[in-house]
């Protein structure tokens, strides 16, 4: 958790398309959460924007800390959201907030940070995937359910394995994961109800940026599959138990997101190196890309996708007076979300 600053800037990719600096009039409820970033005072704090209003989920003056909001769900009209804060000893705390009021998951042993990465909720309970990570780097794949707290096994033993997404149907909970396996290569790793399935890649490559999304009982995973011979970083999708299908092949791209909409339409949101060699933002809809921005020479990305019927949401970044300032997208059309003079970057958005 330390210098998220820094890890921001640098895993952050900046929009352009059509631009409007004062959002449009909504009818509907257009959540988004993510981070704010005031690196002149050395802090950076948890947010949530309904309707472009924010409200900040931890302190917003207190010099050095450092928190953001990484996932969403709204159930039933209410706001969960699940994310990470650091204290003064440098050790991440997990949060959830219901409705914006905060409560702790789990603050580790001694000498152990925690992580949060993911929130699912359902009638079932809610249920946060979150990673213990010890002294010594190791990371330890936890399950949060109503308070109660389960260590995610692998083959009898506690794996090193970094947590990215959580999902449920039912009654049962999807958690995904990534275990690495030597300095380059990591196994791609689902969690159905506790037990573990490790879920096949092409020879000696590696999985990254693992999400999941499951409706009417099928479940839809997509990752960045990684071939260091090729150095070549490519989408995979995969329907639950079908051959897997490469969503890019020839240029580099980062997946984001994927979201399942109307007639089991499938889309998944990130970024992908253009002619130019420059990121654009895009998503893929069945497979077939769309481009969001209309960015040259410029690195561009999609950080979250939402269908809401016919209707397509999205959101990222964009430089406003040379500022990272969050803004997302309605059927390509922008809006943006401003904070004045501080930095602003979005991880979720949902409509209702």
């Amino acid at each position: 958790m330390k210098a998220l600053i820094i890890l921001f800037i640098t895993s952050v990719f900046f929009f352009s398309c059509k631009k409007n600096n004062t959002p449009e009039p909504v009818t509907e409820a257009i959540h988004i959460c993510g981070y704010v970033v005031n690196p002149t005072a050395n802090i950076g704090y948890a947010c949530y924007w309904k309707n472009g209003v924010a409200t900040p989920l931890t302190s917003t003056t207190a010099i050095g800390s450092d928190a953001r909001a990484e996932d969403m769900v709204v159930y039933n009209n209410d706001v969960h959201i699940v994310g990470t804060e650091e204290q003064p000893t440098g050790l991440g705390v997990g949060r959830y907030w219901k409705n914006g009021v905060m409560q702790t998951i789990a603050d580790g042993a001694t000498l152990n940070s925690v992580v949060c990465n993911g929130i699912a909720v359902s009638s079932n309970g809610v249920h946060i995937a979150f990673n213990e990570i010890t002294a010594a780097g190791k990371q330890l794949p936890k399950y949060w359910k109503d308070g109660v707290v389960t260590t995610l096994m692998l083959s009898g033993n506690v794996p090193d394995v970094s947590l990215s997404d959580i999902a449920t149907s039912g009654n049962d909970v999807y958690i995904l994961g990534v275990q690495k396996t030597s300095p380059v290569l990591r196994d791609a790793i689902l969690w159905k109800n506790g037990s573990a399935t490790i879920i096949p890649l092409a020879n000696n490559n590696s999985a990254s940026n693992f999400y999941i999304a499951v409706q009417n009982n099928d479940v839809y995973i997509v990752t960045n599959e990684y071939a260091p011979a090729t150095s070549l970083s490519r989408i995979m999708y995969y329907k639950n138990n079908d051959a897997p299908v490469a969503i890019t092949s020839t240029k580099n791209a980062v997946v984001k997101e994927i979201t399942v909409g109307n007639n089991s339409d499938v889309y998944i949101a990130g970024f992908q190196l253009n002619a130019n060699n420059t990121f654009e933002a895009c998503y893929w809809k069945n497979g077939t890309k769309v481009i969001v921005s209309n960015t040259i020479n410029l690195d561009a990305g999609l950080q979250s996708i939402f269908i809401k019927n016919t209707d397509i949401y999205a959101c990222g970044t964009t430089l406003v007076n040379a500022t990272p300032t969050i803004t997302y997208w309605k059927n390509g059309t922008a809006s943006v979300l401003n904070s004045g003079s501080l930095s602003s970057y979005p991880k979720k958005i949902i409509v209702n």
